[in-house]
């Protein structure tokens, strides 16, 4: 075989290996930062929730009251805040976070209390904003889903969207 057919094989071979590197270059499989960037982001968690129809809204202060007196829901709603109000850590004004033994089936005077603080705290979470890093991007939805505050917001606070 005479070097240049040898040669032209292995330009052939380079265009052809070339182009699929640039159809993959052009599809964006070498690029994560531009991924990263079109990848869809949320303001909060509420926003999230309804872009995910999770829900459109949070419980009021009474409907928080109401599933906390009914002793027939499965699971028990007040046995569902007390089973995540070690991760309930955002920020809360004008309520006191309830400890465990508030939430014994026998205590009922502390209803009111665990009511005021869920609801506050539910608020408080579905407005919660991203800090740090990228913040003014605001959240992807991995970012969302693993915030150890995102399952009890999404347990406790989000009425369930309703068919119409």
């Amino acid at each position: 075989m005479s070097t240049q057919v040898i040669g032209a094989a292995v330009a052939g071979t380079a265009v052809v290996g070339g182009g699929g590197a640039l159809a993959a270059y052009a599809a964006g499989a070498f690029d994560g930062e531009k991924n990263t960037k079109t990848s869809v982001r949320y303001s909060n968690f509420l926003e999230y929730a309804k872009a995910k129809k999770l829900g459109n809204e949070i419980f009021s202060e009474s409907d928080i009251g109401t599933k906390l007196s009914n002793k027939t829901e499965t699971p028990i709603y007040k046995d569902t805040i007390k089973n995540s109000i070690e991760k309930m850590n955002s920020s809360v004004e004008g309520a006191t976070k309830p400890e465990k033994g508030d939430f014994e089936s026998a205590v009922t005077d502390k209803d009111d209390a665990i009511k005021k603080f869920t609801h506050k705290w539910c608020d408080a979470v579905s407005k919660k904003t991203k800090t740090g890093g990228s913040s003014n991007e605001g959240w992807t939805e991995d970012e969302i889903t693993s915030d150890p505050e995102f399952t009890p917001f999404k347990e406790i606070c989000l009425k369930p969207k309703t068919s119409r």
